[in-house]
């Protein structure tokens, strides 16, 4: 009986993530595009339905988070990156700036193309991200058998 009411809070769970990435289009991971597949790094982004948002570059000796920070949907065309003040070395002048970007989705919702404005010196720069599919329910869950969770997933 026990297994039988698991089953049924892990489905509801299940759905209202899945309602929940149909209402904020951004959250999951996606994958710069543009890059060819010999040139040995690729770059990634994950938005969060907390409003927090991560990038990575992944080359051969592993991945690397580049930077991070909260994301705000302004309205259908643009959104915020507030980015932390903690960054790799490679994006220190954007390290605790703000960043308006305008994007639009393609119909089906699978590519994501974003123009962010000058910031801090930088010029203006687009890109093309495409949504990595992932079966639903599949979490990167970090945490030690000996440990609970610390209180949230994430992606």
């Amino acid at each position: 009986m026990k297994f039988k009411h698991l089953v049924f809070f892990f489905l509801i769970i299940g759905a209202s993530f899945h309602v929940s990435a149909q209402e904020n289009p951004f959250i999951g991971k996606w994958e710069l595009t543009g890059i060819p597949p010999d040139a040995g790094i690729s770059f990634q982004k994950y938005f969060n339905s907390e409003g927090e948002f991560y990038n990575t570059r992944t080359v051969k000796s592993g991945i690397f988070k580049s930077h991070s920070g909260k994301y705000v949907v302004k309205d259908k065309s643009v959104y915020l990156e507030i980015v932390d003040k903690k960054t790799d070395d490679s994006r220190t002048h954007v390290a605790g700036q703000t960043t308006t970007i305008l994007y639009l989705f393609s119909e089906d919702k699978k590519l994501l193309t974003i123009k962010g404005l000058a910031v801090n010196g930088n010029s203006d720069w687009t890109e093309v991200w495409k949504r990595i599919e992932e079966p639903l329910l599949s979490f990167n869950v970090r945490f030690s058998l000996n440990q609970p969770p610390a209180g949230r997933l994430e992606l």
